[in-house]
């Protein structure tokens, strides 16, 4: 009905069985399902409270290095104070070093990655607070790729409180100042609060990079081809600049799809 866990290298204190024996009665008698016991760590000096015993099916593994046993109801767990194990290791152990850096690096290297994605789900279904708290945490990550991470800027300055939107796209723009992307958002972000001269200052300044030469397979189309200038004439004629807007009317491509508006006689046609 229960498992008791040991290392290799471990020796179990003298009135061990007892102890044992005595914490299993009064789990039974409590209802619980995991019970901790003290570990005398000897190299170490340390005399941590360890979960040891599990009842069958009630709990699980967590972590591949440094593993623990958790109860699958955290509430229905005991602890004992007395020591049943000390841990004897013969020396520092280079070989179980390598093994666990190699689990670990297992573990973290594609952790960016999947933070990344993760956020972009969450950012995608409206899970702003989410993708906002996930972003972050991929950002913490050197290793993520350079586009990754300029994703993950310019929808932080989208999403995160206002008062920081800003410091997001700045930070995108300085990590790739050949892209539009964040310049319109910046702008966006500008025009939210009616301030044209610095939505004008921003869109033109999107306005002014041509679409990279770099393959960015990330870009987003729209941006390059309608929807910078669509804010930059906006804008100019917000600050004034009439005839620079309608240059920009005049240059802008003629749309492809033609929206019809159904009337309201009618919804169930349109």
């Amino acid at each position: 009905d229960w498992s008791f866990w040991v290392d290799a290298d471990d020796e179990m204190a003298k009135d061990a069985p007892q102890i044992v024996d005595d914490a299993i009665d009064a789990a039974n008698k409590q209802g619980a399902d995991l019970i901790a016991f003290r570990y005398w760590v000897e190299n170490a000096s340390l005399n941590p409270l360890r979960e040891m015993a599990l009842r069958k099916g009630k709990g699980k593994w967590r972590n591949r290095v440094h593993e623990m046993l958790c109860a699958d109801e955290p509430n229905k767990l005991i602890g004992i104070d007395k020591i049943v194990r000390i841990h004897k290791p013969r020396g520092y152990k280079a070989t179980s070093a390598e093994r666990n850096f190699r689990i670990l690096e297992d573990v973290i290297e594609p952790a960016p990655n999947a933070l990344y994605y993760k956020a972009q789900e969450q950012f995608l279904s409206g899970k702003y607070s989410e993708c906002y708290e996930t972003s972050k945490k991929a950002l913490m990550f050197e290793s993520l790729e350079e586009t990754l991470r300029y994703d993950v800027l310019t929808n932080l300055g989208r999403i995160a409180p206002s008062n920081e939107r800003l410091k997001w796209l700045g930070e995108a723009i300085t990590l790739m100042p050949d892209r539009r992307e964040a310049y319109y958002w910046m702008a966006v972000e500008y025009s939210a609060h009616g301030k044209w001269q610095k939505v004008w200052g921003a869109i033109r300044s999107a306005m002014s990079l041509p679409r990279p030469t770099a393959h960015y397979w990330d870009l987003v189309e729209s941006i390059y081809s309608w929807q910078a200038m669509d804010l930059y004439e906006t804008a100019c004629v917000c600050v004034g600049k009439k005839e620079e807007a309608e240059k920009i009317k005049k240059a802008r491509p003629a749309p492809k799809i033609s929206i019809i508006h159904a009337t309201k006689g009618r919804p169930q046609i349109a």
